[in-house]
């Protein structure tokens, strides 16, 4: 079934010319495209270890998938094992290639592999949409070993890279491998710099609404999302100034709650929303637009809070919270499912 999906949208072989080959073509046996395909199936069936493909490459099944059940030298396995492959992972620039490097003689383009994720989000998207969202987020990808740039995150409890992901409904717009002792935001304004006008000069009349947690609440991310047309719905940390100005939300919200107790069934928590006019200290351009949800029960109060462009009369307070922010936890398991399947 992978196999059929690959060959209908071709996504292997438009990766695999992604890349250079420099190796002497009279003594290949595995082709870019099988040697891509190869790592690709793997990696979809959970194979995420080069050495599995020592067991792989004599694998029928495998072989049926890959077209290639025979191979073309009397010594060598039909698909390739992890050396062969190693080598396509240590795939360096083309600047940085040399033809007379014995074992990397494959050169790899990543700007043309940023702008195929965009072009299979197109290719895969049958019109243009009213709206999308497009949501950013850090996940952890587990080490073992002494790789670099490798370090010990406390969110995580672990060591690990950071890669930066970001999303659109299921399908991936970019992934940005970085340490883990970066900003979260590290990275992101560019990468929405470059993603944002391509989807905008596909799609001119589609509302395009940027969305990610408290880590992404910058005012450069901001400032420029509001310069380009494009909305944002992003999480704000609470501070001792927004408790401030909800205070008179928290005592609507405790007698609603206390009233409740006399009924039956008692009430087990009230939800109160309020839309604010505020700016920080120093850190913020401008005034904006900040939802705070309140909720208060037996515990105590809780708050959140959210920034946005969206303008109240176009959003209610508590359907931006609800139907806007919250709806994000569904792409947060997209964004990380690699480093829950690398757990499993």
């Amino acid at each position: 079934m992978i196999a059929q999906l690959d060959r209908h949208y071709g996504i292997t072989r438009r990766l695999a010319e992604c890349f250079e080959d420099h190796r002497d073509p009279k003594r290949v046996q595995h082709s870019l495209a099988a040697l891509i395909a190869q790592r690709v199936y793997g990696l979809v069936q959970g194979y995420e270890d080069l050495n599995d493909h020592d067991c792989l490459r004599t694998d029928p099944m495998f072989g049926i998938a890959l077209g290639k059940l025979e191979s073309l030298h009397p010594r060598c396995a039909a698909l390739a094992g992890k050396s062969t492959l190693n080598r396509l992972e240590q795939a360096k620039s083309p600047k940085d290639t040399s033809s007379q490097d014995r074992y990397l003689r494959v050169a790899v383009k990543s700007q043309a592999i940023e702008q195929l994720l965009i072009d299979l989000f197109f290719d895969l998207s049958s019109s243009a949409p009213k709206s999308i969202f497009i949501d950013m987020d850090v996940t952890d990808d587990s080490v073992h070993g002494q790789q670099e740039q490798a370090f010990f995150n406390g969110y995580y409890n672990h060591e690990c890279y950071a890669p930066l992901l970001i999303f659109c409904g299921h399908h991936l717009l970019s992934a940005k491998l970085r340490p883990s002792n970066v900003d979260p935001a590290a990275g992101a304004l560019e990468e929405l710099q470059r993603i944002v006008p391509q989807i905008q000069q596909r799609w001119s009349k589609t509302q395009i609404i940027v969305r990610g947690d408290s880590a992404y609440a910058r005012d450069e991310i901001m400032s420029w999302c509001e310069e380009q047309g494009v909305d944002y719905v992003l999480g704000l940390p609470s501070n001792e100034r927004l408790q401030r100005m909800t205070c008179e939300l928290e005592s609507k919200a405790k007698v609603e709650f206390e009233r409740c107790q006399t009924v039956e069934p008692p009430l087990r928590s009230t939800a109160w929303f309020r839309s604010l006019h505020y700016r920080t200290l120093d850190s913020w351009s401008q005034y904006r637009r900040v939802v705070c949800k309140l909720t208060y029960n037996a515990d105590g109060t809780k708050r959140r809070f959210v920034v946005t462009s969206l303008p109240a009369h176009q959003v209610i307070p508590s359907s931006l919270y609800t139907d806007y922010y919250c709806a994000r936890g569904d792409m947060e398991n997209r964004i990380k499912e690699p480093s829950t399947r690398s757990v499993q």
